[in-house]
């Protein structure tokens, strides 16, 4: 991995959202599968710059011939100091980059939203989970409480806005609960119906 790639990742990342804010589209951001490559080479940086800090501030409280007095002000040094400012950087790269990659992955779920056979909701909803919840899971593997947070906002911030809005155009689909209720349908469009449905239930069911 490129570390000084990373700020220029995080700059098309930025760009990319103001274009998205100011404008309502624009192009691409950057390539989501390279984007998911350094969130897991990031993510082992992170879990190793972790264990580096337990095992160090282990070895300062251990110190036996020190003043005590002096191992609150040597445990403050070393969390202030450079190796910890490293980690910082690398935790402010992972929000950015794992916060576009979840919501892009997600939107294009919600974009491609489509009738599944034999299911009682349509993809829309196993998919956009589906990434939430892996990149949540992977926010927890750090170990970093902002990074956790971050994630959480973000992945709030989707579901109550562009997932609430799309499930609120499909059930204003004029009479669809007369046309649940009611016989004469073909089999694909009452299933259609009934996902639409079944969508804010199971939505509801994983949010809670």
């Amino acid at each position: 991995m490129e570390y000084r790639k990373l700020p220029k990742l995080s700059s098309e990342i930025n760009v990319h959202n103001i274009n998205l804010l100011a404008v309502g589209g624009g192009p691409e951001g950057p390539d989501q599968r390279e984007i998911e490559l350094y969130l897991e080479v990031i993510l082992s940086l992170m879990q190793l710059g972790e264990d580096c800090t337990k095992f160090m501030i282990s070895k300062i409280i251990g110190l036996t011939s020190v003043d005590p007095e002096l191992l609150p002000r040597a445990t403050k040094a070393f969390r202030t100091g450079s190796f910890s400012k490293v980690v910082q950087n690398l935790t402010g790269f992972y929000i950015i980059l794992e916060g576009f990659f979840m919501v892009e992955n997600a939107r294009k779920a919600i974009k491609i939203d489509e009738h599944v056979p034999d299911s009682l909701t349509t993809s829309m909803v196993d998919d956009v989970f589906y990434v939430l919840q892996s990149c949540l899971l992977r926010a927890i593997s750090t170990s970093n409480i902002s990074s956790v947070v971050a994630v959480l906002s973000g992945a709030s911030s989707l579901l109550s806005n562009e997932y609430h809005e799309d499930l609120q155009q499909k059930i204003r689909e004029p009479n669809l609960g007369a046309k649940l209720f009611s016989g004469g349908f073909g089999v694909q469009k009452k299933g259609t119906e009934i996902a639409t449905a079944m969508n804010i239930w199971i939505s509801a069911v994983n949010m809670f």
